[in-house]
């Protein structure tokens, strides 16, 4: 399942106010993360992605991405099988002038029930 995102950073947060917002999502196992910085960014608008304490994008928790007119791909091993199931999104943007709205996607195979079937042939 691919889930997709926006996240709006309001003009003129910074390192010392950061946003954060959370985004809710299945039960699954996380094997891509995409971010997109779209043109205008400037190299203004910063953000990390957690989940719970555990830092998923970039893995250096000092440190934020930024770009422009740029999708960073990210593949990544991720179980969330702790509910509530939400990835943290910090962030700030520099920008005086404008909001900026990064996308984020993910890549999230969902936890499936075993069949009755299977369960019996393991007895």
């Amino acid at each position: 399942m691919y889930c997709f995102y926006r996240v709006t950073l309001p003009l003129g947060t910074s390192p010392s106010n950061l946003v954060l917002q959370r985004l809710t999502i299945p039960a699954g196992k996380i094997t891509e993360i995409d971010i997109e910085f779209p043109a205008g960014c400037q190299g203004l608008a910063f953000i990390q992605l957690f989940y719970e304490t555990a830092p998923l994008v970039p893995y250096n928790p000092l440190v934020f991405l930024s770009s422009d007119n740029r999708t960073i791909q990210t593949p990544i091993e991720f179980i969330a099988d702790v509910p509530p199931y939400e990835i943290t999104v910090i962030g700030y943007n520099l920008d005086d002038s404008y909001d900026h709205t990064i996308n984020i996607g993910m890549t999230i195979v969902e936890d499936q029930p075993e069949s009755m079937s299977s369960l019996l042939l393991k007895v």
